[in-house]
């Protein structure tokens, strides 16, 4: 009972921080998603955004702005009022692969113009192909790409998707051919049709495709297996060690907004993030939960920067 009552204290506390902090508690708080609707990103970002209005009755609307590979959505986040009243959410895209591939046209610095509240979940991709083809794990794919022309669909430039394929040519030695889309949608449906051979697709977008067997999954780009495709290896154990794409999402206020409202901000971020309701969602999704405070997220996009700015640099990855 103690440690029940010490949770509440600690939470009306948090609130408390939170509305003082903001300074117009009855103000809505807007929170930008920089991809459109229906994706996991969109729904994590609602999830959050409902669990804040249950806890404290604010209002939170979440805007949906779109286009240039998030930037167009992740350049409002960074030049919002830091007010606490605007924050959004950022992804290994937005704020690991886009430094890199579009260097001095990005229209934000990651690291200046932002302040990290919280990295909240992770999410591993899958690689498919038309089961049409003759390729059921990933040597034979090598094989194939090797005789004949491979064209890789992703959900556009920048993606997790995107870079996914550009790791596997380097590592496996082949050349595809990138075909952006806009979004995962479009491209399974050409991927389905024949259209395309190749995709390194989030896996919840994937999974209703490999149930119905319109799609056929040879591998995962975790380290590990995921839990929903047990059966299915990962590309590292079918002869490329190392190779990991593991995409993720974060919580960020433009950069000058107040530290108590960020410490704020963060905590109730984090605490939504440990709700067993909240976790079953995301991993209903095929989205892994995590909980990292500002600091160590800092240094996650930090390190995400140097990792894909030096693939970018080695494979010479431009935007197509």
């Amino acid at each position: 009972m103690k440690l029940i009552q010490t949770l509440g204290s600690l939470l009306l506390a948090a609130s408390a921080s939170l509305a003082a902090a903001q300074g117009n508690p009855g103000k809505p708080l807007h929170l930008i998603v920089p991809f459109t609707t229906g994706g996991v990103l969109d729904t994590l970002a609602r999830t959050i955004g409902q669990e804040i209005t249950n806890e404290t009755q604010q209002t939170v609307v979440v805007e949906n702005r779109t286009g240039a590979s998030g930037n167009i959505g992740t350049e409002a986040i960074a030049r919002a009022t830091p007010d606490g009243h605007t924050i959004g959410m950022g992804t290994i895209a937005t704020f690991g692969i886009n430094p890199g591939l579009y260097g001095k046209r990005l229209p934000y610095d990651p690291i200046k113009d932002f302040a990290p509240v919280a990295m909240v979940a992770t999410q591993r991709n899958v690689v498919l192909v038309n089961p049409s083809l003759p390729i059921r794990n990933i040597p034979e794919l090598i094989a194939y790409a090797q005789s004949r022309q491979v064209n890789y669909g992703s959900a556009g430039n920048g993606s997790s998707q995107h870079m996914a394929g550009q790791m596997f040519m380097k590592q496996a030695g082949v050349k595809l051919t990138h075909v952006p889309y806009r979004g995962s949608g479009p491209a399974l449906a050409d991927l389905m049709g024949g259209s395309i051979q190749l995709m390194f697709v989030d896996m919840p977008a994937a999974m209703q495709h490999i149930r119905s067997g319109r799609l056929r999954p040879i591998g995962v780009t975790s380290l590990q297996r995921s839990p929903a495709l047990p059966e299915v290896p990962t590309v590292a154990e079918q002869g490329l060690p190392g190779f990991e794409v593991i995409a993720w999402f974060g919580v960020l206020a433009p950069a000058k907004t107040p530290q108590a409202t960020v410490g704020a901000l963060s905590r109730r971020v984090l605490s939504i993030m440990e709700k067993p309701a909240v976790r079953q969602k995301m991993e209903a999704l095929g989205a892994d939960p995590v909980a990292l405070p500002p600091a160590e997220f800092s240094r996650h996009i930090v390190a995400e920067i140097d990792r894909w700015s030096q693939l970018v640099r080695e494979l010479n990855v431009k935007l197509d």
